[in-house]
């Protein structure tokens, strides 16, 4: 509160001043009575006005603060939400790279599954025209025993 009580004191200060300058003027007693009520009734409107746009600096300030607050609290949730998506991010790069190389050795498995199973064909297409020509020759060979 020491704002306040400076702030009254430059209030009471400059009251007082402005006392000391009517009595300096002089004039009548009446006059300076009149001068004094004057004046008295104006600072009084002028301290009302300035306790009035005190509260309404201190109700601004409050509402700085409460929203500075929600700012902060809402820069706090953002940079959590950040870390959980990067988090998150790494997770599924990671998962992407895993499903990448699984998908790789399925389809190494599967051109090795046709290149056996072409092989395998091959093998039995050879071995069926071996024993095509073991037939044809014996074949041949009872043939030529016949003649």
């Amino acid at each position: 509160m020491p704002a306040t009580t400076s702030s009254l004191l430059e209030e009471n200060a400059l009251l007082g001043s402005i006392i000391d300058d009517l009595r300096k003027q002089g004039g009548g007693q009446q006059d300076l009575e009149q001068k004094l009520r004057a004046t008295e009734d104006a600072l009084l409107d002028m301290h009302a006005e300035c306790k009035a746009t005190r509260s309404e600096l201190r109700a601004e300030q409050d509402a700085l603060r409460k929203a500075r607050a929600a700012l902060d609290e809402g820069r706090r949730g953002m940079a959590m939400l950040q870390g959980r998506l990067r988090v998150e991010a790494a997770a599924h790069r990671v998962t992407q790279c895993v499903l990448i190389a699984e998908v790789a050795r399925l389809e190494r498995q599967w051109v090795g599954a046709l290149d056996r199973g072409y092989a395998s064909r091959l093998r039995e297409a050879a071995e069926t025209a071996v024993r095509g020509m073991h037939d044809a020759q014996a074949e041949c060979r009872f043939l030529h025993e016949q003649l």
